[in-house]
């Protein structure tokens, strides 16, 4: 296998490897990229076109495109909100389904931001919540607590609400960047 030092690398797929028996495909020393931060008559564009890379979508780009949309159709207040997570997770478990463990701690944020309570903590608001947080959950290992408990350390969602708090977040992270 060989040594690369420079930052950048190559795409391809499995099929363009020269045999489909060995584990890693390594990319011969003529196609390794050219591209250097030292020298600035490169075009960073052209490598990204070069790369496959220039279709994806930059953050300004990204913004403009959700703020578009959010004033197209007016974002979800924090109150539906709420209504449609409680709809949803007053749902029984059925076999086969998936469902998403939560924070207790984050669920309390992510309610406190929906409903404005303020209490000795002060308020919550949803801008500041950022995604689902679920470190409590998990030992120094990253494994998950072996005793956690419903409603105490721990809320189960389903998956539908699952999706609407990772839209959610990634709404207000990308609109107030």
């Amino acid at each position: 296998m060989q040594s690369n030092t420079s930052s950048s690398s190559i795409k391809r797929s499995v099929s363009e490897c020269p045999s489909h028996d060995s584990v890693i495909c390594s990319p011969r020393a003529d196609q390794l990229s050219t591209l250097s931060l030292s020298d600035p008559s490169q075009d960073i564009d052209a490598y990204m076109v070069e790369q496959g890379e220039a279709d994806i979508p930059d953050a300004i780009s990204l913004k403009a495109s959700v703020s578009q949309n959010a004033t197209a159709h007016s974002p979800i207040p924090p109150t539906e909100k709420l209504s449609l997570v409680e709809k949803s997770i007053g749902k029984k478990m059925e076999v086969g389904q998936t469902w998403y463990l939560v924070s207790r701690e984050w669920w309390k944020r992510w309610q406190k931001a929906c409903t404005g309570q303020v209490d000795k903590e002060g308020g919550v608001i949803e801008q500041d919540l950022g995604p689902v947080n679920n470190t409590p959950l998990l030992d120094e290992y990253e494994n998950l607590l072996p005793s956690l408990i419903e409603q105490i350390d721990v809320e189960y969602v389903p998956e539908e609400v699952w999706s609407y708090f990772v839209t959610w977040s990634v709404y207000h992270w990308i609109l107030y960047l």
